[in-house]
């Protein structure tokens, strides 16, 4: 301090130009906390800005759930196979060309195409109804047929059952119950199948050819038939007289797709819903025209090729069928 000043109370004049109480440091309008605070709304819009980028829609409050589109996620892919589904071989169904070249020694559609003979053959039977009006039609026109028999109807027209043995036609089987052979287990197959060939047996008939019910087999029913010792007897002409078809439509049908070999599928009983009058009347114009046509009706085992196994001998004072 000056001397003259030992106190220090002397107040020191402002530098030129500069207005007394401002410090050298500060500027006019300007406080430290001012900038602070600027930079503090900096950050806080630049966090605001981030969170709209990176919010889902519609998670903002104010904001709508249409303000940003987003695509819709892509399907899922479905799982290849089920493991419930099962393999291919439990659920498809065999067509009839399928089987035969499956089992070629064991499945026939039809028989040589060199000789013109024909075999009739008759499902679902037997009945009370229509089948004694076959019968009555193959006795006169001494034709022999082919009955493929469920045992529940054999049951219940066993006279009926033992006049188509009496009178020398084969006697087959379709099974006991008429059940869909692609929906039983390997087990219920062999039940249903043994079941019906001790009737069979029982009565001479021929306990080694069976037709499929609905002609419906998978690969896996397939097998088990032909591993019981069976022969698959299949179809070339199918009349479809279970639609209920008129006479005239299955004779054209037959006289339409006839030819050297042929086996001929007919019903000779069936559900509650079918009417199979049009089989009975058709069958005998059928017979003549194909007569007419230099066609020969043989048994089926005939056909096939083969002698029939454990024929039936017929009963004395029975007619029996005589092919010309």
């Amino acid at each position: 301090m000056p001397p003259d000043d030992p106190a220090g109370t002397r107040r020191r004049s402002p530098a030129p130009g500069r207005r007394p109480g401002t410090g050298p440091s500060r500027r006019p309008g300007r406080r430290p906390g001012t900038v602070y605070a600027a930079l503090s709304l900096a950050a806080l819009g630049a966090g605001l800005a981030a969170l709209l980028l990176l919010a889902e829609p519609g998670t903002i409050r104010g904001q709508t759930a249409a303000y940003i589109p987003q695509p819709a996620p892509p399907p899922a892919a479905p799982a290849p196979f089920a493991p419930y589904e099962g393999s291919e071989a439990q659920h498809r169904r065999l067509e009839l060309a399928d089987l035969v070249a499956l089992f070629p020694d064991r499945v026939v559609r039809h028989g040589a195409a060199d000789r013109p003979a024909v075999a009739l053959t008759f499902d679902d039977g037997p009945d009370d109804r229509y089948t004694p009006a076959i019968l009555d039609i193959l006795a006169e026109h001494q034709v022999p047929g082919t009955f493929f028999i469920n045992g529940v109807r054999a049951e219940r027209s066993g006279d009926v059952l033992r006049r188509i043995v009496k009178e020398g036609h084969t006697l087959a089987s379709h099974g006991w119950a008429h059940a869909r052979y692609s929906a039983l287990t390997p087990d219920g197959i062999r039940a249903d199948l043994n079941r019906n060939k001790e009737l069979i047996k029982e009565l001479g008939g021929d306990t080694e050819l069976f037709r499929p019910p609905y002609g419906a087999l998978d690969m896996i029913a397939a097998e088990v038939v032909v591993n019981q010792g069976y022969h698959i007897v299949l179809w070339s002409i199918d009349t479809r007289d279970w639609m209920n078809r008129t006479a005239d439509e299955i004779v054209n049908t037959v006289l339409e797709e006839i030819h050297p070999g042929a086996i001929i599928l007919q019903h000779s009983a069936g559900g509650s819903d079918m009417d199979l009058s049009g089989t009975v009347e058709a069958l005998p114009i059928i017979i003549r025209e194909l007569k007419t046509l230099g066609y020969e009706f043989v048994p089926i085992r005939e056909l096939m090729g083969a002698v029939p196994a454990g024929p039936a001998e017929p009963e004395a004072g029975t007619r029996t069928v005589q092919r010309p």
